[in-house]
């Protein structure tokens, strides 16, 4: 396995794993998975890929909340201001 197929597999895992996952949940399928795959020596190749990918994911993640709530706060200021206007205040 490449480090590009290794990604894609991270990826696929931060999508579709629960909101609340835990890290011990994290830890063993990690664990399950480099048995399963015959990888546990390559660990140290497997961990920086790892945190590199979890550590964009959380970025982008972050940065798309950021988005969301600031979206959210224009909206609602919109929303004041033209109550405000259709009031008389």
């Amino acid at each position: 396995m490449n480090r590009e197929d290794l990604e894609k597999v991270m990826y696929m895992l931060l999508e579709n794993t629960p909101e609340k996952i835990t890290s011990k949940d994290v830890s063993i399928i990690f664990a399950n998975f480099m048995v399963y795959k015959g990888m546990a020596n390559y660990w140290p190749d497997i961990e920086n890929v790892v945190e590199e990918v979890m550590v964009e994911h959380l970025i982008k993640q972050s940065m798309t909340l950021m988005v969301e709530k600031d979206e959210n706060l224009a909206i609602e200021d919109a929303n004041n201001f033209l109550e405000k206007i259709c009031n008389g205040v």
